[in-house]
């Protein structure tokens, strides 16, 4: 009995790997950015220019109370790239829906800022 339910498994399991090798090979690791997203390489760019503005604003102190000040340092960081407030919101949310891809595209966001801090010395 042994022996037979051993051979089921083993049968099972030498049917099933064709299958389980081809849905693995199937798979693409590579996201495909939809239209109207803003391609990666812009969109760690303007992630830089957003968290210096947002940077600067709390330098200055200003960062909790002026939300018009906020906006507008936001928004000329955002003009830099000429991406619209919306487009931006829709790239963001889906970037961050992507957790692997998010977390690789924001150490290269922090290898960016590193690198212009490093130039204005």
């Amino acid at each position: 009995m042994v022996m037979k339910l051993r051979y089921q498994i083993l049968k099972l399991l030498f049917l099933l790997s064709p299958a389980f090798c081809c849905w693995q090979s199937c798979k693409s690791d590579k996201v495909v950015i939809p239209s109207g997203i803003i391609a990666e390489d812009t969109m760690i760019i303007v992630l830089a220019d957003v968290h210096l503005a947002e940077a600067k604003l709390l330098l200055i102190g200003k960062y909790l109370n002026d939300e018009n000040l906020k906006s507008s340092y936001i928004q000329h960081a955002l003009s830099r790239s000429k991406i619209d407030t919306a487009r931006f919101n829709k790239s963001f949310a889906f970037y961050s829906s992507k957790p692997e891809l998010f977390s690789v595209m924001y150490e290269k966001v922090m290898a960016e800022i590193s690198k212009r801090q490093a130039e204005k010395k």
